[in-house]
């Protein structure tokens, strides 16, 4: 007997006694009496697409039986053997002369139809035995099968409940199989009339998808590859493979189209995630990095009674997103809650089903009303039969063709000038039910979701998988191969390659590790089906989904056990807590856009552009303060050495960024000082909690300049839109505006260049991509046009250039590119109107291109062609879309410029005209642009070196790249000490101004001599560490009666204290004494509660010395061979745009000791308790020690006065 396939699970029926079988599941064994179990054992591995879903039952197809003739058969005799009526005997075999030429041993001759005289293989058989039976030879029995016959392979291996052939003819079709989707395996199959028709090639897979010899459609490799055995017939598969494809085999990607006129970028935008508590973006900046030619507002809804659009504008940014410049705007109708929510999912499903043309009617009139560019729709997904609602399937079969339809109308409805596209799955289980290749031929492109590709969803699934017995299995959801299989299951399906946009994701999927550190593709993930047990995004909170701007974070705050890309799937990998994340680095997606772009796909489209990172709009949300009198933070300090002490000050007035900060004290809050108009940024533009303190602290009246960088605003009352460093450029001449205000922006960088005898600059750059147009605009009621712009200040690269005139021409090229290129963008739009008068400031961009102009014309005489040799010198600077002519006219208008109006100065060593054409600064041959080195032949300095932070562990490294700035940060986040470090020792001063906190330290050493020099922890050797210990709760505890912490109390001078502990929690290692005795006696921490800016004041002594000492002594290059040298499971990256971050602990052979070298404040007779601005002396004034642990070697073991745990009673308990 045969097993049946029930869902997936073969189910046993039955042994098979004393018969060899043919597995076409695994490997041939022989299978004796009640030792095995049919084919069950082996076929526990048989992996199956999601068409697996319905029973597949191995059934016998009807066929004919033959009885062998004996002597004296009659045709009667025969019906009665085979159990049949004399008619259907006669039916069955229809020859007129049969009944009349019996004879003895005969069989009936193959049918007249020309099929083969057919044998279902019964259990016992062997081709021996049939052969004699049959009056033929074994040879026959194996030439009437070989290469015809399904799943034949030799006798050897004959396949039980198969059909075969005795006899010449067509083979028969195989026992047809419930659930099979493809090949002659599928119920109610016909034979093919003759044998132009392979049987392999019956029901073809929709899509064309490959399928395999079980009769399963789909794209994996147990579809795909064919493991065809040499001469074997059809359905046949080599020994030791499990699966071979039998039609539409392969999963290469095809060709069916030339490249597209421009590869480009779509951006989806959602229009919901200002609903975030962060990570916002507003529709104005989704254009994140100017590349995108598309934007995709996600999502629109649908009135069910009307059948028009609504955008659910709630937080007012349709206005803004149909304005966006250089783009076209798209509107989005659906996604997957829209599509499949009880709520909506019928709107959907009606709008485009049953009401398709007042539908597109409205659709075409919103387009027209609204001035956009095209409409998305995103139905997911037609034709699906196990999305549920209530329980039930909503698809319907008819949906593919609806779709078709409706699609077909909107496209004639909005016509040529404005796009339609879709959104399609890359799963073939979801995808089968769209005539893909017909849409594709009626609508303009096809946004393909390649990502996705696994997810939380997919738990205890195997169909969903490549081999993966569990169903649990961590994968990439946008790992390279089976992206590559959708591709091609896509163009196999006949999809114009230059219609396909591929899926990029700006987001991780996370899957909770079974096996904490067993991430591998065959190891398991947590969860059910609908929860997830991974961890949220702060912002995203939705377990298993975390913006990449959220990935980032983590890795650089060092919260990632591991992030790497990953060779196997091609993707990028962070371990995090027991969470297994897959996402898509910037570096990455540029990898894949390039293979793309290959293969002639139109470009990519990306989920989505408010997921790449915290903005200014991020930067620019102000803060939630509790109102002055209400209680809040009124005292902290700073988590981290890269935040400085500016925690301190925010967190006094309220504002204590939980990330950055630590609230020491809460109280009434003050009323903020008196804002001031200033912008800023933080040192690190990247870390938005750090650039919200900046941006608070400074407006309030302080603003560490080793924190944030802070920009005045330009005072000019008719610059309504300069905000800070963001100015804008004018077509008249105003120009000398932008300038001005540019340079009030740049004063502090240019004094401090004359204070150092450096030549400096200043100017407005254009902050336009130089590839496009100059997006000019005019303001309301103004008679000029303004372009976006930003200052530029103090350029050390501008600056060489300046000092080293010989070099100007091909340096300014080579390390300027951005700066001049939009400069002379400007000058070919406005001409010699932008030129200033001699004596009159002169933007650095100009300066650079009106000194070049001169150098030209300067050493090449007007017959040897000067303004080629200016195009030349630019030619390093590609991808502006300047042609020729172009260049030709601004070299001419700056030919123009009066002399002593720029910095042009003759060279010593060049004569005058003695440039000539055809030379190295001008040659004939411009095959390949000019080589980016100096007129000297040198090198010219390309890069652009800071050390940034307090702890100036962020070595920051610009670069131009064409007319790019690139940037590259080489980040310590922390030390390693050697086990034979070096001590070095760091003296400090404790300041008069934090009397109370260094009367304390001072008392504290005093009673415990061993913490005079504290050796630091290897704890503290990083950006942030804080071991808090039990001290300063125990202090709470025991003074916790009420009345005696209320800030009036009598006799108290100051009504914020803070508690106080030495030594301090930075300077604590686990296996510290002091850490291991606080809060328990008098080894351990000892408290004093003092005035609360006093603490922290003090506590910048320490701040920062075990990590920030051994940092600032390395040089850039030893900084940078120690992170070079950094085993890889010390170092994280980021990719971004231009952008490229590496992070890793490092070796040092040094260690920190910290010691307090002098005191400011005056000798103190009781350490200066008494004079104490937190004593309540009013109400406590027999005992100054109120403000320490009541253990406190002060009281010498005995019992303080009062009793602070219990109620302040006066005259009882208390004075």
């Amino acid at each position: 007997m045969i097993p049946s396939l029930m869902k997936g699970d073969l189910v046993d029926v039955g042994n098979l006694a004393d018969v060899k079988v043919l597995d076409i599941g695994g490997s041939n064994s022989t299978l004796n009496g009640a030792k095995n179990s049919s084919l069950a054992s082996r076929a526990a591995s048989w992996i199956y697409n999601r068409d697996e879903h319905t029973d597949s039952t191995l059934d016998k197809r009807v066929t004919c039986r033959y009885k062998q003739i004996n002597f004296g058969d009659s045709c009667a005799a025969l019906a009665a053997r085979c159990g049949i009526s004399p008619a259907d005997f006669s039916t069955f075999n229809p020859s007129t002369n049969l009944c009349s030429s019996l004879k003895p041993g005969g069989y009936p001759q193959p049918n007249p139809d020309g099929t083969c005289a057919p044998h279902v293989i019964v259990n016992g058989d062997s081709c021996d035995d049939l052969a004699k039976k049959n009056n033929i030879t074994t040879a026959d029995v194996e030439k009437f099968n070989q290469g015809k016959t399904w799943a034949w392979t030799a006798c050897k291996d004959m396949l039980v409940g198969y059909n075969m052939c005795l006899s010449t003819g067509r083979a028969p079709l195989p026992p047809p199989q419930a659930g099979a989707a493809c090949g002659p395996l599928v119920a109610g199959t016909k034979l093919p009339a003759d044998n132009t028709t392979s049987i392999a090639e019956l029901n073809p897979c929709p899509l064309k998808a490959c399928c395999s010899n079980w009769g399963f459609c789909g794209i994996f490799p147990a579809h795909c590859d064919i493991h065809a055995p040499p001469g074997g017939g059809p359905g046949t598969k080599e020994k030791g493979f499990q699966n071979t494809c039998v039609s539409n085999c392969g999963n290469k990607i095809k060709s069916n189209s030339g490249p597209p006129p421009r590869f480009q970028r779509i951006g989806y935008y959602e229009a919901f995630g200002l609903d975030r508590d962060c990570l916002w973006l507003e529709a104005k900046n989704a254009n994140t990095d100017g590349t995108y030619r598309h934007i995709h507002w996600g999502f629109a809804t649908i009135d069910s009674a009307t059948w028009k659009l609504k955008i659910n504008d709630t937080k007012g940014q349709w206005a803004d997103f149909k304005k966006l410049p250089n783009v076209k705007k798209i509107v989005s109708i659906g996604g997957w809650a829209y599509s499949t929510e009880a709520a909506t999912y019928n709107i959907i499903r009606q709008a485009i089903t049953t009401n398709k043309n007042a539908f597109t009617t409205n659709i075409a009139q919103f387009v027209k009303d609204e001035g956009i560019d095209g409409i998305d729709i995103d139905w997911e997904y037609p034709g699906a039969p196990d999305i549920l609602v209530n329980g039930r399937p909503i698809g319907q079969k008819s949906d593919g063709a609806d779709y078709l339809s409706f699609l077909t109308l909107l496209k004639q409805k909005l016509g040529s000038g404005k796009s339609v596209s879709i959104v399609a799955p890359a799963s073939y289980w979801y995808l089968k039910a769209f005539p893909i290749d017909r849409i594709s031929a009626v609508i303009d492109y096809i946004v393909y979701m390649t990502y996705d590709l696994h997810g939380q969803w997919d738990y205890g699934n195997t169909n969903a998988f490549d081999m993966c017995p569990s169903g649990k299995c961590i994968r990439s959801h946008v790992n390279i191969t089976e992206t590559r299989n959708s591709l091609a299951m896509l163009t196999k399906a006949g999809v114009p390659n230059n219609k396909i946009f591929v899926g990029e994701a700006s987001y991780g999927r996370a899957s909770h590790m079974a096996v904490d550190g067993c991430w591998g593709p065959m190891c398991d993930f947590t969860g059910t089906r609908l929860q997830s047990d991974a961890r949220p995004g702060r912002c995203t909170k939705a377990p298993g989904y975390l913006a990449y701007a959220e990935i980032n974070e983590l890795i650089k705050n060092g919260h990632s056990d591991q992030a790497f890309r990953d060779a196997g799937s091609d993707s990028n990998v962070m371990l995090y807590k027991g969470d297994y994340v897959s996402y898509m680095s910037t570096a990455l997606k540029e990898t894949r856009r390039t293979e793309w772009k290959g293969l002639n796909f139109a470009g990519t489209i990306d989920w989505a552009v408010d997921l790449q990172s915290f903005t200014a709009d991020d930067m620019n949300h102000p803060p939630v303060i509790p109102k002055p009198g209400a209680i809040g933070c009124v005292s902290g300090t700073d988590k981290t050495i890269n935040s400085g002490d500016i925690c301190e000050f925010a967190c006094g007035h309220g504002f204590c960024q939980e990330s950055l900060c630590v609230c020491s004290t809460k109280g009434e809050v003050d009323k903020l000082p008196t804002a001031s108009k200033i912008d800023v940024m933080a040192w690190d533009p990247a870390d938005v909690d750090l650039n919200r303190l900046c941006k608070f602290s400074c407006k309030y009246g302080y603003c560490p300049q080793d924190v944030c960088t802070g920009v005045p605003k330009a005072d000019d009352a008719e610059i309504e839109e300069d905000a800070g460093a963001y100015h804008y450029n004018y077509t008249d001449a105003r120009w000398d505006v932008s300038v001005n205000s540019c340079k009030r922006v740049c004063q502090a960088a240019l004094d401090d260049a004359e204070k150092e005898g450096r030549t400096s600059n200043y100017g407005c750059i254009g902050n336009f991509p130089t590839d496009r147009d100059i997006p000019w605009t005019r303001p309301p009621g103004k008679d000029y046009d303004m372009a976006p712009g930003q200052c530029f200040c103090d350029s050390v690269l501008v600056n060489e250039i300046a000092e080293f005139v010989l070099d100007a021409l091909p340096i300014v090229a080579q390390i300027g590119c951005y700066l001049l290129m939009s400069t002379l963008k400007l000058v070919l739009d406005v001409g010699l109107d932008l030129i200033p008068e001699v004596g009159k400031p002169l933007d650095a961009g100009l300066d650079m291109a009106i000194t070049a102009t001169e150098m030209v014309k300067y050493i090449y005489p007007q017959d040897e062609d000067p303004a080629g040799a200016f195009e030349w010198w630019l030619s390093p600077c590609g991808g502006s879309g300047l042609v020729p002519d172009d260049i030709k006219q601004i070299f001419d208008t700056l030919s123009q410029v009066a002399g002593g109006v720029s910095s042009f100065k003759p060279p010593k060593n060049i004569p005058k005209g003695s440039g000539k054409k055809g030379d190295d600064g001008n040659p004939t041959d411009r095959g390949k642009p000019r080589p980016n080195t100096g007129g000297s032949g040198k090198g010219t300095p390309t890069k652009q070196t800071q050390r940034l932070g307090q702890g100036k562990n962020t070595l920051r490294i610009q670069s131009c790249v064409g007319d790019k700035t690139k940037t590259t940060e080489i980040v310590v986040t922390s030390l390693d000490y050697a086990a034979n470090a070096k001590p070095t020792q760091v003296a400090k001063h404790c300041d008069a101004a934090w009397s109370q906190a260094c009367y304390h330290y001072s008392s504290a050493i005093q009673v415990n001599r061993q913490w005079a020099t504290l050796t630091c922890p290897q704890e503290a050797a990083a950006t942030k560490h804080r071991l808090d210990a039990r001290a300063t709760s125990v202090w709470s505890s025991q003074h916790a009666g009420e009345g005696w912490q209320d800030r009036d109390a009598a006799g108290r001078t100051w009504q914020n204290c803070d508690r106080d502990e030495y030594p301090p929690a930075y300077l604590l290692g686990e296996t510290d004494p002091a850490y291991i005795n606080s809060g328990s006696n008098s080894k351990g921490q000892l408290v004093r509660y003092v005035p609360n800016t006093q603490n922290p004041k003090a506590g910048q002594m320490w701040k920062g010395t075990c990590f920030g000492t051994p940092v600032r002594a390395l040089s850039d290059k030893v900084l940078m061979d120690s992170v070079a040298k950094a085993p890889q499971s010390k170092k994280q990256n980021i990719q971004k745009v231009n952008f490229e971050q590496t992070m890793a602990e490092i070796g040092v052979d040094t260690r920190p000791e910290f010691t307090i070298s002098s005191w400011g404040p005056p000798s103190s007779s009781d350490a200066g308790l008494s004079a104490n601005p937190c004593w309540p002396k009013g109400i406590a004034a027999a005992d100054p020690g109120f403000a320490l642990l009541t253990y406190d070697p002060y009281y010498g073991g005995r019992a303080p006065a009062y009793d602070y745990k219990a109620k302040y009673v006066k005259g009882s308990n208390g004075s």
